[in-house]
């Protein structure tokens, strides 16, 4: 896998690029670009009808590319019909108003690893632990390079609809559904060596007012905003950040409960074997980086980043999200 630092050329050959399995050689993850948008809300009728007009709306971007959907009441693989495909989110609707209940609903695709893939997880609320919902959704990198103002924009009205509490949206490795976590830590030397890279998200414990990591676009919601000194104060930090490191300043997407930062005009994949790590990401990284959440457990844990199982996976998640630090 050797893909350009910034990808507007050559697009359709970055759609091709895999990564396969060291034992077998079979290709197991993809390039792609992907969102995602983490709340703590998922429970809450508004939130979950908002996830759900996200999940139809993909539909309409990408006719023809999900064959397959899973969710409902049922968890198997069902072809989607070329009519009738509002049944698909009819049987998600009872679950709406149920907030005691779990809300999943997944466009899949057959081909592995996929091209293309969406998911709405909206949790269930529960007193004695509250993990955090999310949608998300993977397509090929030529999705956004090819109108990348329109996928600002997107991601911009998904989270206006979601209010979620963070997310992240840039070039990312995309695994089959419920994988990406099961790979031995497979993708970690990919993700180590482009650092514009993101993952599947890997932690959904409650994080208040904190965020993750940054990407080509990272959205924050009000808490982190306020946190972070509210608006004016992110503006002035991000300008600080991006004079220092001489980058041009990100651009700014507020709507009502939070904002999304654009760090550069494209996506960036960088190369630390030639101590590349793009300066956009470097600056919003620095802005941001005092709301960032880093109180991960302690152990071998399922909620931290893909790798070895004889490595310390903690250690291992925490080199990640600081891979912009500088």
């Amino acid at each position: 896998m050797t893909p350009e630092h910034s990808a507007r050329e050559e697009t359709s050959s970055l759609d091709e690029l895999t990564i396969p399995a060291a034992q077998t050689g079979i290709a197991v993850q993809r390039l792609g670009v992907t969102v995602q948008l983490c709340t703590a809300d998922g429970h809450l009728p508004v939130v979950r009808r908002a996830a759900l007009t996200v999940l139809r709306e993909i539909l309409d971007l990408a006719p023809g590319q999900f064959p397959w959907w899973m969710g409902g009441t049922d968890a198997k693989p069902r072809r989607i019909p070329e009519a009738g495909i509002e049944r698909i989110f009819d049987s998600a609707l009872p679950l709406i108003e149920q907030p005691d209940q779990l809300l999943s609903l997944s466009l899949v695709q057959r081909e592995n690893p996929p091209r293309w893939q969406a998911e709405a997880m909206m949790l269930a609320e529960d007193p004695r632990r509250s993990w955090l919902s999310h949608v998300t959704f993977s397509a090929p990198p030529s999705f956004a390079l090819s109108n990348p103002q329109d996928y600002v924009q997107l991601v911009a009205r998904w989270a206006q609809a979601l209010r979620p509490h963070y997310g992240t949206a840039g070039l990312a490795l995309v695994d089959q559904a419920g994988m990406a976590h099961h790979r031995g830590g497979a993708a970690l030397p990919w993700l180590h060596r482009y650092p514009g890279l993101d993952c599947a998200p890997f932690n959904l414990q409650p994080k208040p007012a904190r965020y993750v990591a940054v990407n080509w676009l990272t959205v924050i919601g009000e808490p982190v905003i306020q946190a972070l000194g509210g608006e004016e104060q992110i503006r002035s930090l991000l300008a600080l950040a991006s004079d220092t490191r001489g980058v041009e300043h990100p651009e700014i997407l507020r709507y009502d409960g939070g904002m999304v930062i654009r760090a550069s005009e494209l996506p960036l994949l960088g190369d630390r074997s030639t101590a590349d790590v793009p300066g956009p990401y470097r600056a919003v990284n620095a802005a941001l980086r005092t709301a960032r959440f880093e109180e991960y457990p302690q152990g071998p844990n399922i909620h931290l980043i893909d790798a070895p199982r004889t490595s310390d996976r903690r250690q291992a998640t925490l080199n990640w999200v600081r891979r912009f630090d500088d």
